[in-house]
């Protein structure tokens, strides 16, 4: 293992992340209050949440390594609940069998009908993510769908569709490694190899999910020397600077000077080896 590879997987640290999509002609997470148009704040700047990042880096899992997510279409999540119940299985155990639990916890928080009964299995979630936030203001697209569909009267009609032309934006994202070792390192450097690998290819989801040309561009992970850390998060997104340029939909990425105890690496040149050390099942079959 390449000692870049041994630094963004070690789980026994802190490490944070400043996450930099791109998007051209997409919808990056849509607003179901407001038509399902592209979320945008007060101040006209769009936004994506962390759940819609969870997703697209779990269901990338599920097309690179073949694992199973406890989100998922067709999971009753109160049945499996009850049946590791009965099986005597602990949250730890349901972590451990699905691969969304494992890093971003948020199980059940309590198990039983009467208070008196109830257990309490809430689990915080070790991998933490946060809105990303445009940096450009990006103009709306209305587009009319051409292929007619059915209301709820039966009555035929057309729907609309909402677009951004161009938008960069930058979110933020943390390992909580105190919480780890709390529950005994439960997460290993292969599962966070996986993690930043399904954080790259997250395009290569369905379509239906990707929503256009939404894609990362780059992942500037922060490595602390302590399981705590040794800076804050927002100290570490001021070091991420990205420029854009409206005119050429163009960007660029400094860094600035890090803190003491932190390590600043680039995904982009770190996912070689990552991919080297923990190749995707696909790529397994591939050769088969």
């Amino acid at each position: 293992m390449s000692n870049t590879t041994t630094i963004v997987t070690n789980p026994d640290v802190r490490h944070d992340y400043v996450i930099i999509m791109e998007g051209r002609i997409c919808n990056p997470n849509g607003d179901p209050n407001a038509g399902n148009a592209p979320r945008q704040l007060p101040n006209s700047h769009i936004y994506a949440t962390p759940t819609s990042m969870s997703n697209r880096i779990n269901q990338t899992a599920e097309l690179l390594y073949g694992v199973s997510n406890l989100y998922h279409s067709g999971n009753n999540l109160d049945n499996i609940q009850q049946q590791y119940m009965k099986d005597k299985k602990t949250p730890a155990d349901l972590m451990m069998d699905y691969w969304d639990r494992r890093g971003n916890g948020g199980l059940f928080a309590s198990f039983g009908k009467d208070k008196k009964e109830v257990i309490d299995t809430g689990f915080r979630g070790i991998y933490r993510l946060y809105p990303s936030v445009s940096i450009n203001i990006p103009s709306l697209i209305e587009q009319a769908v051409t292929s007619a569909t059915t209301n709820s009267k039966g009555n035929r009609t057309m729907g609309n569709a909402s677009y951004i032309d161009w938008v960069i934006t930058k979110g933020t994202g943390t390992f909580n490694a105190c919480i780890n070792k709390q529950r005994n390192n439960i997460i290993d450097a292969e599962y966070m190899g996986q993690w930043l690998i399904c954080l790259w290819h997250h395009a290569m989801q369905t379509a239906s999910l990707q929503r256009g040309e939404w894609d990362l561009v780059e992942c500037v992970i922060a490595t602390h020397s302590t399981p705590y850390g040794n800076a804050q998060l927002s100290k570490i997104s001021n070091l991420v600077s990205v420029n854009v340029d409206e005119q050429t939909q163009t960007h660029s990425i400094d860094l600035g000077t890090t803190p003491e105890g932190v390590t600043l690496t680039r995904l982009s040149d770190a996912i070689a080896g990552l991919q080297s050390k923990y190749p995707p099942i696909v790529n397994k079959l591939a050769v088969q």
